[in-house]
């Protein structure tokens, strides 16, 4: 087994550990109380590094599959309910498996990201953990651990609902819960 699949199990190993709680957070168990943030994320650049290429993916053309120890990088505006421009972000997402499942949800493709979101005036919020992919086209919901941020949110911790939204399966919606 070489150094990459080694690393990615490993990666998966301690992401599944970390995020066991997050999966009963689903729409069913989330917080009782509303958010202090709700953000939609719409994509504005994607790119992909292989272990053998970079390359941007085209809209509507055919995409290779992804491969254990791809990464992906992302940079989307983020936006609340009613159009208006809240911020950007930056993701950056590893492949650890191609079929997986984090805890009870139908395996899928698992990525293990970091999100950084600039909230205009605020700061930066930082959240970190393995999500399955291919899960959020099933409806599911999906839990990210703030783990850090700076400006108003430097002491920032609780969590982040994540879902596809009803716009376009691509734009997903982030639920901020800070923790009192």
């Amino acid at each position: 087994m070489n150094r990459i699949k080694i690393a990615a199990l490993i990666v998966l190993a301690i992401a599944s550990v970390t995020q066991q709680t997050a999966w009963g957070h689903g729409a069913d168990a989330a917080p009782k109380r509303p958010p202090q943030y709700l953000l939609i994320d719409f994509p504005d650049s994607l790119a992909i590094a292989t272990p053998a290429a970079v390359f941007t993916p085209i809209p509507g053309a055919p995409q290779p599959a992804p491969g254990t120890g791809w990464t992906a990088y992302g940079l989307s505006t983020l936006k609340d309910k009613t159009g208006i421009i809240q911020g950007k972000q930056v993701v950056s997402c590893g492949v650890a498996s191609l079929n997986s499942s984090l805890g009870g949800e139908p395996p899928g493709e698992i990525y293990v990201c970091t999100h950084t979101l600039n909230i205009i005036g605020k700061g930066n919020l930082v959240l970190s953990g393995a999500v399955n992919r291919s899960a959020f086209h099933t409806g599911l919901t999906q839990a990210l651990p703030i783990v850090g941020g700076t400006g108003a949110f430097r002491a920032a911790r609780g969590e982040v609902l994540t879902y596809e939204s009803d716009i376009d399966p691509n734009i997903h919606v982030f639920e901020i819960y800070l923790m009192p």
